[in-house]
């Protein structure tokens, strides 16, 4: 279902991000302000180069994508990992609750096993309760909390 984004895919992953967004822009709006585009064509170009950004098509037409990392730990006391990030996941609005979300990450989980890697990570706002219950069907827990204030 995931495969390698393509520049023609440029303004539908522009227009899906733009959607995830307003979203981190309700909740947090010390964090996210409005703008009219997140992937410009450098931002774009970079991810393809990187082969990081993966789509997902419904009749032709872009309806998910993901951007990924990885990470690799290799220090002492630490146990050696090779993780995947999940940078961004979107489901376009109108196919949200379908099913996608959830076989996108079974093809993330897929693309983690071929890349080599011992886990997946990934940041969520704790106000998505529906992608926090995506996440936990699919066995993932929390590792961590992260705390922030402004000053």
């Amino acid at each position: 279902m995931l495969e390698p984004a393509k520049l023609s895919d440029l303004e539908a992953v522009d227009k899906l991000a733009l959607q995830v967004h307003e979203l981190h822009v309700g909740w947090q709006p010390q964090f996210y302000c409005h703008t009219g585009t997140l992937y410009d064509i450098a931002r774009f170009q970079m991810a393809l180069d990187s082969r990081s950004l993966y789509v997902t098509r419904l009749n032709g037409a872009v309806v998910g994508y993901v951007l990924i990392g990885t990470m690799e730990l290799d220090h002492p006391g630490l146990v050696s990992s090779k993780t995947l990030r999940l940078e961004e996941i979107c489901v376009a609005a109108d196919h949200r609750h379908s099913g996608i979300g959830r076989q996108m990450m079974e093809n993330v989980k897929s693309i983690a096993r071929e890349m080599g890697c011992t886990d997946i990570r990934l940041t969520c706002a704790p106000q998505n309760a529906a992608a926090i219950g995506l996440y936990e069907s699919l066995g993932m827990g929390v590792k961590c909390i992260q705390y922030c204030i402004q000053i």
